[in-house]
C-alpha cells in the first residue's frame, strides 16, 4: 500500500478516536443572584405577589430542588400536575437561575445517553453526567409523554434505570457507556397526559411523586384578576420572584442539613401514608361476571384476576426525605404538622386520578359510600363507579358491606386508613378514642408490646413485630 495512503488511514483513525466520546455543551445563561441573606417568609411574599395560591407548590419546589445538593437514600422526583394555565410551569421556573438547577423546556428520546458516535463534524452530547448533584427541571413533560407510545415507554424505561443512580447503555457505535449520576427532578404535566401513562408507570414501579396544583380559590382568583386589570408588568413580578427564589435556593444549598430524626408519631403517620399510596398505585385486574338477582334481572359483579402492589420501602424513603426537606426549606429543625399536611396532599396526588377522586368523594360522605352515590358526585356511570370501588376493595383500601335484598352494597374506608383520610394531621396525632386511649407524648418510652398496642389503638394500624 502506498505510504501516503497509509498515513491518510492512520490520520482518519486518530481523528475518530479523538471524537469517540462526548462533549459538554455550554450551559444556559443565568441571571445574577441577590447577595443579601433571605428568609423563607420574604421569598414566599414575593412569589405570592406573582402567583397567588402557590404556598404549598413553592415549598415542594424548594424542597425537591434543595435535596440535590445533599446525600440522600434516594432521589426526589416530583411532577406538578395541573390543567393549562394553572401556574405549574411558572412555579418551577422560579428556581432555574440557581447554580444547582439544570433547566430544559423539552428533551428527546435518547437525551440521557446517545447511541451515536461523535466525529469531528458531528458532536454528541450526553445529558446524564451533566445532571449529577443538580435539580433537573423539565418544563413540559406533556409534550414528551405525547410522543409515540413506544418512544414514551422507552424513555420511561430509561428513567427507571436512571433512578438507581447508575445507568449503563450499550450501542454498536459507542459500546458500553456507564454513568453514575444522582439528581432531583421537577417537571410539569397535565392530568390528561399523566392519566394516559399512569398504568404503565405503576407497572414498572412508580418513581415519581406528584402534586396536583389546586384550583384557584375565590380569593386568589380575585387577586389574579386585579393584577391583570391593573396592567402590572408581569415580567417584572416574575423576575423579582425568580431572583428571590433562586437566590434562596442557592443559600439553602450552602447550609448544613440539620433536621432532627423523625419521632415515633411522625414515623407512624408516614407508614400509614406509604401504605395507602402503595395500595392506591397498585394494579388490580378485574373480570366482570353476571348473575340473576331476586327479581330475575342480570346483576354485574367483578372477580379479581390479579393484584400487584409495590412493596413500601421506596415510597417510605421518598416521603421521609421529602418531609425533612419541607422542614429544612422553611428553617425548621424538625418535621411538624405543616409538613405532614403537605405529605398528605402529595400522597393523594400520587395515585390514579379516578381513585383519588373516589377517595375524595368517600371523605365527603364520612367514610362510606355506594356506587350510585359516587356516580352522582362524578361524571361516571354507576357501573364504572362500582368497578372503581371494587378495585379499591381488591387493593384493600376499602371494605365492601353487602346489601340485603334490593339494598345496594356500601363501601367504607378500611380501619387502617380511616383516620388518615378523615382527619387532618393535627386531629390525627391528637386523636382520642372512646376508650380513653390518647396519643402518648413519647411513644418510645413504652415497651415494645405497649408500643404495638398504642399504635393499633391510636392509628388503626395492623402490624406485627417479632419479639427480640
Amino acid at each position: 500500500m502506498d505510504p501516503d495512503e497509509v498515513n491518510k488511514i492512520e490520520a482518519e483513525a486518530t481523528q475518530k478516536k479523538n471524537y469517540s466520546g462526548t462533549e459538554i455543551p455550554q450551559g444556559t445563561e443565568k441571571s445574577k443572584l441577590l447577595d443579601q441573606q433571605l428568609t423563607y417568609v420574604e421569598v414566599e411574599e414575593k412569589v405570592q405577589q406573582f402567583l397567588p395560591n402557590s404556598r404549598v407548590a413553592l415549598k415542594l419546589v424548594l424542597a425537591v430542588a434543595a435535596s440535590s445538593s445533599f446525600q440522600n437514600p434516594l432521589m426526589l422526583w416530583l411532577l406538578l400536575v395541573g390543567v393549562p394555565s394553572s401556574g405549574k410551569t411558572d412555579i418551577v421556573r422560579l428556581v432555574k437561575d440557581a447554580p444547582t438547577s439544570y433547566y430544559l423546556d423539552n428533551l428527546t428520546q435518547n437525551s440521557f445517553i446517545s447511541g451515536e458516535r461523535a466525529t469531528k463534524d458531528n458532536k454528541v452530547y450526553d445529558l446524564l453526567p451533566l445532571l449529577d448533584k443538580k435539580c433537573f427541571i423539565v418544563k413540559d413533560w406533556t409534550s414528551i409523554f405525547s410522543l409515540d407510545e413506544k418512544m414514551t415507554k422507552k424513555l420511561l424505561g430509561d428513567l427507571v434505570g436512571i433512578y438507581d443512580k447508575e445507568f449503563a447503555k450499550f450501542s454498536s457505535r459507542r459500546g458500553n457507556i456507564t454513568y453514575k449520576s444522582a439528581f432531583s427532578q421537577l417537571g410539569c404535566i397535565t392530568p390528561a397526559t399523566l392519566n394516559k401513562h399512569a398504568h404503565y408507570l405503576n407497572m414498572v414501579g412508580p418513581r415519581f411523586l406528584c402534586y396536583i396544583v389546586p384550583s384557584s380559590t375565590q380569593e386568589s382568583e380575585d387577586q389574579s384578576y386585579e393584577m391583570i386589570f391593573s396592567e402590572q408588568d408581569r415580567a417584572q413580578l416574575e423576575g423579582k420572584a425568580r431572583s428571590y427564589a433562586s437566590s434562596y435556593l442557592n443559600q439553602l444549598t450552602k447550609q448544613s442539613f440539620n433536621v432532627k430524626p423523625l419521632d415515633n408519631n411522625i414515623q407512624m403517620y408516614l407508614r400509614i401514608a406509604t401504605g395507602l399510596m402503595a395500595k392506591c398505585r397498585g394494579i388490580a385486574i378485574l373480570q366482570s361476571a353476571t348473575f340473576k338477582n331476586e327479581k330475575g334481572e342480570d346483576a354485574t359483579y367483578y372477580e379479581v384476576l390479579e393484584i400487584q402492589i409495590e412493596e413500601p420501602w421506596r415510597a417510605i424513603q421518598q416521603l421521609m426525605t421529602l418531609a425533612k426537606y419541607l422542614a429544612f426549606v422553611v428553617g425548621k429543625k424538625e418535621v411538624g404538622i405543616e409538613e405532614l399536611a403537605v405529605i398528605k396532599s402529595v400522597v393523594l396526588s400520587s395515585m390514579p386520578a379516578d381513585r383519588a377522586g373516589a377517595l375524595k368523594a368517600i371523605q365527603s360522605s364520612d367514610g362510606q359510600i355506594t356506587a350510585k352515590q359516587l356516580s352522582e358526585s362524578s361524571d361516571k356511570s354507576t357501573k364504572t363507579s362500582r368497578r372503581l370501588l371494587d378495585e379499591l376493595t381488591a387493593l384493600k383500601v376499602l371494605s365492601k358491606i353487602p346489601g340485603s335484598g334490593t339494598t345496594a352494597n356500601d363501601y367504607q374506608i378500611n380501619k387502617q386508613f380511616r383516620n388518615f383520610l378523615l382527619l387532618d394531621p393535627t386531629e390525627f396525632l391528637s386523636y382520642k378514642e372512646d376508650s380513653g386511649t390518647e396519643t402518648p407524648q413519647s411513644i418510645d418510652q413504652l415497651s415494645r408490646p405497649e408500643q404495638l398496642k398504642a399504635s393499633q389503638n391510636i392509628f388503626g394500624l395492623e402490624t406485627k413485630w417479632n419479639d427480640e
